[in-house]
């Protein structure tokens, strides 16, 4: 066996927006020989054959590297960084436009959990068909029906056709058939956010046994906590390029540091293809003046601001907080306080000032990011424009009661508790 599970060279993968005139697949002959009918019908000229502007875009550009068996590989950047085109190409979904890629074993993907259930199905019908379309054999599926099962928590549902489950039913049991997977090679893409907390944390135990086991995993994640426990290693990619290979810290480091670039004002260029976008979040005094450092028991600031070409839904802010360790331990939306979204629909750049209150995180190293989202008439949830990590600050002890008696700050947060005796 060789000693490299995946050798990729020059990979590099483009897609061409706009353009309909060469229709390769089945469906769009279907839809194309249909508008030419209409179109006959109408009197206006057919479209068939004519050329639309189109636009070409590079979703990998040349990209080169080996990993070695059962090393696990972290693959972080921002959204449109080529992440999921790589796993895909690497999972023989879609073909490169260039370069080749060289695999040794068989391959199991965790991309995109439940595609193939059909909702007429059982859960049970489900379980076979969504195991075959990933490889499974029909014996392997029988000897793991128990535990898939079991895994998934829906047993007293699994003759009931998946268009009775919630979405959350219905996501843990597609998770459960995908991690029962025994593949040399694993590719995961975001699939750690699956169900509720409880179900949150066996998915990570899960993974966590995967990587135990001494296959080769890569691990898509914008969880950077997550992707440092898994992989020694990590791939950063940032606009189809890939910017660091090497050690996951150092990987994080890059990113991040890429991720807080801005210009000269400090604010980050408006693109125009985001309709709301974040622009700037920094940590400030209370007179919106940047800071690095907050004493433990002050208020803590934070300026928001962000450039809105156009609202489409019921749109707000979500500011997060991380640790050291990049784990999340807060996480607040502007609608929260009030009750109102504070977004104007007009367009425009608009600041928001954060405030936290005292005596809430204990000393130490953190991380901020953000969210633009939107909240469709359907109560589904549209990220238009995310920050994973804009900027990073210290809160330290400014003579708290805790340090006057040498007693450690045990936890994330504190809070002010009122103690009497009864």
């Amino acid at each position: 066996m060789s000693e490299f599970a995946i050798r990729a060279v020059s990979l590099s993968k483009q897609y061409q927006i706009g353009s309909y005139h060469q229709p390769s697949m089945l469906r769009d002959q279907l839809r194309d020989s249909v508008r030419a009918g209409l179109s006959r019908l109408s009197g206006r000229r057919s479209p068939a054959g004519k050329e639309y502007p189109t636009q070409q875009i590079w979703a990998l550009k040349d990209v080169t590297f080996q990993i070695r068996q059962g090393e696990s590989i972290g693959i972080i950047g921002a959204n449109g960084a080529g992440k999921t085109t790589l796993l895909k190409i690497l999972a023989r979904i879609t073909s490169p436009t260039a370069g080749k890629v060289r695999l040794c074993g068989r391959v199991g993907s965790l991309l995109e959990v439940g595609t193939g259930f059909h909702s007429e199905l059982t859960g049970r019908e489900n379980i076979y068909l969504n195991g075959a379309i990933l490889g499974m054999r029909k014996a392997e599926i029988e000897r793991k029906f128990a535990e898939i099962v079991d895994f998934s928590g829906v047993e007293q549902f699994i003759e009931t056709p998946v268009k009775r489950y919630s979405t959350g039913m219905r996501m843990r049991l597609a998770f459960s058939v995908a991690a029962h997977l025994e593949p040399e090679i694993l590719l995961i893409d975001e699939v750690l956010a699956v169900g509720d907390i409880a179900f949150q944390k066996k998915s990570l135990k899960k993974m966590e046994s995967v990587v135990n086991e001494g296959r080769t995993v890569l691990f898509v994640s914008h969880n950077l906590g997550a992707v440092r426990a898994f992989c020694p290693k990590s791939i950063y990619l940032e606009g189809g390029l890939l910017k660091y290979i090497g050690d996951t810290d150092a990987a994080i480091q890059v990113y991040l540091g890429d991720n807080q670039s801005a210009d000269e004002t400090g604010d980050h260029k408006i693109d125009p293809k985001l309709d709301v976008q974040l622009l700037n979040i920094t940590p400030s005094d209370e007179h919106g003046d940047f800071t690095g450092t907050f004493a433990h028991d002050s208020p803590l600031y934070f300026r928001v601001k962000i450039h809105v070409k156009t609202i489409k839904y019921k749109t707000h802010i979500s500011l997060k907080i991380y640790n050291s360790e990049l784990e999340t331990i807060l996480t607040t939306r502007d609608f929260e306080s009030s009750g109102k979204f504070l977004i104007p629909t007009t367009p425009g750049d608009y600041e928001f000032m954060v405030k936290l209150p005292a005596n809430l995180l204990a000393p130490g190293n953190y991380h901020l990011g953000g969210f633009v989202s939107g909240i469709t008439p359907k109560n589904r949830v549209r990220t238009y424009h995310r920050f994973d990590h804009a900027a990073e600050f210290d809160v330290f002890d400014n003579g708290s009661l805790l340090s006057q008696h040498n007693l450690p700050w045990d936890g994330l947060v504190h809070a002010d508790v009122e103690w009497k005796k009864i």
